[in-house]
C-alpha cells in the first residue's frame, strides 16, 4: 500500500459508550468551510509521475486526492461502481479532489478525566468527517509525543461513520437535544468517523498526543489530512458530541464504507 501524505487532519468520535460524557479538547467547533467544493480534474495518457504532479498541485490549492475514477465522470456519479483500482499507463481517467477542511480535527475526552486528574479509566475520543463511501478505509493516528507509540490498536478501526452526532448535557433553548451534522464541519462532509480510546490511565492528564486522520482511496493510496495535537488538560471548557456509535439503525444514520 503506498502512502501519500497531503497534509494531516483529526477530530473526533468513535465506537463509543453511550452514558459517557465527553469534553472537548478544543473548546468550540470548526467554522464549516464553503469556498471550496469536491471537484474532478481530467487525467489522459495516466503515469504516476503524471499523477503525483497534478496532486501536489491541488494540495497547494488546499484539496485532497480521493481516487481515480473512470473517464467522462461526473462529480454526480463518483461511485463505488466508477472507482478505479488498478489504473494503466496511457488511459484516461477522472480524479477526485476534496477541500482539505473536510478532513478537520477535533477531540473529546470523559468528563471524569477532568474532574480528578488522578482518575484512571475514562475516554479519548477522536473524530473527523469525509464526503462520501467510496474510501477502502477511513481512520486515525493517535501517537503520545513523549513515547512515540501510536494509541489506535491494529484492528480496532472499524468500517462505521455516521450522518449524526449528539451533544451530551447541552441542550437548546427549547429543551430540545442538540445534534451536529457533518456540514457543520464543512459543506462538503457527508458522514463523521469516530474511534475512541478507552481505559486511558492518570498520567495521559498532560500528555501531548499528536492525532492524524486519514483516508485510503481503491488504488491503495493513503492520504493524510493535517495533523493535530491534542492535550487532555486543555479539554475543560465545552460538552461536546456524543452517539451510539455501534447501534446500526436510522436514528443515529449509521453506515458502512
Amino acid at each position: 500500500m503506498k502512502e501519500r501524505k497531503c497534509y494531516k487532519a483529526i477530530i473526533s468520535s468513535c465506537v463509543l459508550v453511550l452514558c459517557m460524557v465527553f469534553v472537548a479538547l478544543f473548546a468550540v467547533m470548526p467554522t464549516k468551510a464553503s469556498d471550496k467544493t469536491i471537484k474532478t480534474e481530467a487525467l489522459s495518457n495516466y503515469s504516476e509521475s503524471g499523477l503525483n504532479e497534478l496532486i501536489r498541485s491541488q494540495k497547494t490549492a488546499g484539496y485532497l486526492y480521493a481516487g481515480l475514477f473512470k473517464s467522462g465522470t461526473s462529480v454526480e456519479n463518483l461511485t463505488k461502481a466508477n472507482a478505479v483500482a488498478a489504473p494503466q499507463d496511457g488511459e484516461s481517467y477522472e480524479v477526485k479532489f476534496v477541500p482539505a477542511g473536510v478532513l478537520g480535527i477535533n477531540a473529546q475526552v470523559s468528563g471524569a478525566l477532568l474532574e480528578d486528574e488522578s482518575y484512571s479509566g475514562s475516554s479519548i475520543r477522536v473524530v473527523t468527517a469525509v464526503d462520501s463511501l467510496t474510501y477502502k478505509e477511513v481512520g486515525f493516528s493517535v501517537v503520545r509525543a513523549d513515547t512515540g507509540n501510536n494509541l489506535v490498536a491494529e484492528g480496532t478501526i472499524t468500517k462505521y461513520v455516521y450522518k449524526k452526532l449528539y451533544d451530551v448535557d447541552a441542550t437548546d433553548k427549547s429543551g430540545g437535544v442538540i445534534s451536529y451534522t457533518p456540514q457543520d464541519i464543512h459543506t462538503s462532509a457527508n458522514y463523521f468517523k469516530t474511534y475512541t480510546i478507552t481505559g486511558v490511565p492518570a498520567e495521559y492528564y498532560n500528555t501531548d498526543l499528536i492525532v492524524t486522520p486519514y483516508w485510503v482511496t481503491y488504488d491503495d493510496e493513503i492520504v493524510y489530512g493535517s495533523e493535530s495535537i491534542k492535550t487532555v488538560n486543555l479539554g475543560r471548557s465545552w460538552v461536546y458530541i456524543n452517539t451510539a456509535a455501534l447501534t446500526d439503525g436510522a436514528e443515529y444514520g449509521t453506515y458502512e464504507h
